[in-house]
Formats: structure tokens, sequence, C-alpha cells
């Protein structure tokens, strides 16, 4: 048998009148209403960075590394061939980058206006 991770209690929501930002989103859907500004509001929100951008390269730099040192290991372990190794881990961990800078480059293709 598994053992589950135990879930957290959380406390009743206040009665003073205070709120939560739970609270206010089950009031506007049950209403089926939101107004403009608040939808403005959301939108703006979500086209912020999620993360930093140095966290974003490290995180990718950590990334391509281990896809890279794996893809060559297996290439490696399976056929013997050093060169086709490191020649195959060096492309796909390549891959990782040229994503992420293609990605940018067309998210800057739309966002010319919005700095």
């Amino acid at each position: 048998m598994s053992k589950q991770r135990p879930q957290k209690k959380t406390s009743p929501a206040s009665a003073t009148g205070s709120g939560s930002d739970a609270n206010n989103v089950k009031k506007q859907s049950k209403s089926g209403e939101i107004k403009p500004t608040e939808m403005k509001d959301i939108l703006n929100s979500l086209r912020e960075p999620w993360i930093q951008k140095r966290s974003a390269v490290i995180t990718m730099t950590v990334v391509s590394v281990a896809l890279m040192a794996l893809v060559a290991w297996n290439i490696i372990k399976g056929s013997g061939n050093w060169g086709q190794g490191l020649l195959w881990g060096f492309i796909f961990g390549g891959s990782v980058w040229l994503v992420f800078f293609g990605m940018t480059w067309f998210h800057s293709l739309f966002n010319k206006n919005k700095k």
C-alpha cells in the first residue's frame, strides 16, 4: 500500500464580510457577470511573465545539459561510437535552445508596441 500525503486543513471563510478572492470569484461566477475593467485586469495579469528571465535561462541550461548527457550516454552505451553519441547529444541539447529562442522571437513579433 502506498502512503498518501496528509492534506492541509483550511479554515472556513470569515463571516465578517471582508471575504477572500475565492469568495469574490464565486460571487462573480454565480451572477455570470465580469466587469470589463476586471476582465482587463485578468488579461493583463495573464500576459505577465511567470518567472524571471534569469531563472528561465538557468533552468534551460540545466535541462539542455541533462538532455545532452542522457542522449549521448544512451548512444555511446548502445553502439560504442563516441563521435556519434556526442554529435546527437549536442543536437538534442541545442534543440532545446532553438525552441527557446524561436518562441522568444515569435512572441516578439506580436508584442512590439506593448513595451
